[in-house]
């Protein structure tokens, strides 16, 4: 599957399309799990910082205690509405969970998903 570079609410529709025909995530799949899968390959989800600070279950949602996180200031190209003096959070993650948490714990324009 060919991905954008950056993947954030606006273009992610067709990939959530593709995640929900794939074989091995239907319910009652007898697919084994291939960790080659285009699913599978690690990305960066990033936040600005204010997302980690709502509660405790969405902290750990995003950031998870096994992936790895960089905090860095906003450059002001990341396309959020933050203000400057928040910063952002990078997170090293597989591609489906990156894509659950922007369509399911991002707001719009607050989050990006960097491939490659």
């Amino acid at each position: 599957m060919q991905l954008p570079r950056i993947i954030t609410h606006k273009n992610m529709g067709p990939l959530l399309k593709a995640l929900s025909k794939d074989p091995y995530l239907r319910c009652g799949s007898k697919r084994r799990h291939d960790p080659d899968d285009w699913f599978w390959q690690q990305v960066v989800l990033e936040v600005p910082t204010g997302e980690l600070c709502e509660d405790g279950l969405k902290t750990l949602a995003l950031a998870g205690t096994g992936h790895h996180q960089s905090v860095l200031p906003l450059s002001g190209k990341e396309g959020f509405l933050a203000q400057g003096l928040e910063g952002k959070v990078m997170i090293r993650k597989p591609l489906f969970n990156a894509l659950m948490n922007l369509r399911d714990l991002i707001p719009i324009n607050r989050g990006r998903i960097l491939v490659g």
